[in-house]
Order: structure tokens, then C-alpha cells, then sequence
């Protein structure tokens, strides 16, 4: 196991060796160690891979509910009414928590009619409605001071991305957010004349639309892995030191990450899951 300290022998491409082939704690990282002890369970089977069984799925609720009302006042006045809501939601679970997002949809549609009849040649229409929609993802929320993070936009933690398409950290998607609103108020007259029928009235509409997406509002950190990698080619090389090399710009986040993250390797201290 290798330190990320260069050798004086040949500083770009040879690393010093850690005693006993074993970290220092002093060198261990106190963020990194925290995700892990958050995130990563220990294993659930025996071995040293595919050793994790955990629980993932979707959980779909739909509810929509419907109120009416008819009313008659008099022989010339009638009220019509109906209120209609819808929730939609869609829970999803991932094995490691805060890798997954939610969608969620709710939907409220209002109707009222009232008709007057002012005499048998003169029926008058007045209507209005409003219709409001949110529709949108939500994700797991995890205060991330708790574990040294600072200057989050989102209330997780930030995207960690490691080599192997192993991550950490929250949901680094993007966050879509849509919240709709429409009015409507019309009035018609109906005319008989004769043998002629008359229909005239107006019409005014108002649509108003929000729409909010963030990407990578939590912060977002990639690492290449340059010295998980052994001098001789071993695949039993741990993972050791990741060099950082990109931060997310979406926003800048500035004292999400060190300059270094090392993680501890699984066989020195308590076993962890490698995925």
C-alpha cells in the first residue's frame, strides 16, 4: 500500500510505502470517514465481493379525490360546483441511502357555474375555474454539516464520484420543479328570437408556469483513482488516496471537499462493502 507522498526517486510516478502496508490514522480522513460509516453497511454475505444484499424499489401512491355540488335556489338560479384533487407520489429506494429521488405530482381543479334565467327568451352562463399543478422530484435530505460539509445549496450531501462508477455522497442528478397555475372566467347569454338563436359572450384566460431546475445544487466532486493503482499491476491494490479532478461549477462550492480525500482500506479496521 502507497502513500501519496512522492519519492525523491522519481516524484511523478513512484510513491512511498505506507509501514506495516497500513494507513497512519492521522492520515485518514475525518469527512471520508463519516460517509462511509454513514453510507457503506457492513456486509451481509461472506467473501470480499458482491457481498451486500440490500433493498431497492419503487413505492407508487395515487390518491384523487372528487366533491360536487348541485343546487337549485329558484326557478331562475342554479349553482354548479366541483372540487377535484390528485396525489401522486413515487418513493424511490435505493441500497445506499441519498442516491435516489423522488417524483411527486399534485394536481387541484375547481369548477363553479351559476346560470340565471331571465326569462324564457334570455339564459344567462357564468363560469369560472382555477386549476393548480406541482409536479416535481424531492430527494432525502441529510444535514451535511453533521459531517464537516459547508455551503450546500440542497440539504444533502454533495456528489462524491469514484472510479468504477462507485458513488457517494447525495443525488447529483438534476432537480426539476414545475408549479402551474390557470384562471378562468367566462360568462355567455343565450337569446331566442323567433326563430333565431343568439349566443355571444367572453372569455379570459391567465396561465402561469414556474419552472426551477438544479443541477448538482449540492456540490459534485469526481476522482480519477491515479493512486488506488499498484506499481506492478496488483487488482488487490485498495483504494488509498483520490486526487479530485473536477468540482462541480454548477455551483461552486467551495469547502465541500479537501484537496485529498483518503479512505481507509476495508481489511484494516471494520469490513465494508466493496460494490
Amino acid at each position: 500500500m502507497f502513500s501519496g507522498t512522492a519519492s525523491a526517486l522519481n516524484p511523478e510516478f513512484i510513491r512511498q510505502p505506507f509501514s506495516n502496508n497500513q494507513i497512519p490514522t492521522e492520515r485518514l480522513n475525518s469527512v471520508a470517514q463519516a460517509i462511509i460509516n454513514f453510507q457503506q453497511p457492513p456486509p451481509t454475505h461472506p467473501g470480499t465481493d458482491l457481498n451486500y444484499l440490500g433493498t431497492a424499489g419503487a413505492l407508487l401512491v395515487n390518491d384523487q379525490y372528487s366533491l360536487r355540488i348541485d343546487h337549485r335556489f329558484s326557478d331562475t338560479d342554479n349553482i354548479y360546483g366541483r372540487l377535484t384533487w390528485q396525489n401522486n407520489l413515487r418513493d424511490n429506494l435505493s441500497v445506499l441511502p441519498l442516491q435516489a429521488k423522488n417524483v411527486k405530482g399534485y394536481g387541484r381543479v375547481l369548477n363553479l357555474s351559476w346560470t340565471h334565467i331571465f326569462n324564457a327568451g334570455i339564459v344567462n352562463e357564468f363560469r369560472a375555474g382555477y386549476v393548480r399543478g406541482v409536479y416535481g422530484d424531492s430527494i432525502e435530505e441529510e444535514d451535511p454539516t453533521a459531517f464537516g460539509f459547508s455551503n450546500t445549496l440542497l440539504n444533502t450531501l454533495p456528489g462524491l464520484l469514484l472510479p468504477n462508477s462507485l458513488n457517494f455522497g447525495g443525488f447529483t442528478a438534476s432537480i426539476l420543479n414545475t408549479v402551474q397555475n390557470t384562471y378562468q372566467i367566462a360568462d355567455n347569454v343565450s337569446m331566442i328570437r323567433g326563430r333565431h338563436a343568439f349566443k355571444f359572450g367572453g372569455k379570459i384566460d391567465e396561465n402561469r408556469f414556474r419552472n426551477g431546475e438544479q443541477g448538482v445544487g449540492n456540490g459534485r466532486a469526481d476522482f480519477n483513482g491515479m493512486f488506488s493503482r499498484s506499481s506492478v499491476g496488483s487488482s488487490q491494490q485498495p483504494f488509498v488516496e483520490y486526487e479530485p479532478t473536477r468540482q462541480s461549477a454548477e455551483p461552486a462550492v467551495g469547502g465541500v471537499l479537501p484537496g485529498r480525500l483518503e479512505a481507509e482500506p476495508a481489511h484494516d479496521r471494520e469490513p465494508r462493502t466493496p460494490l
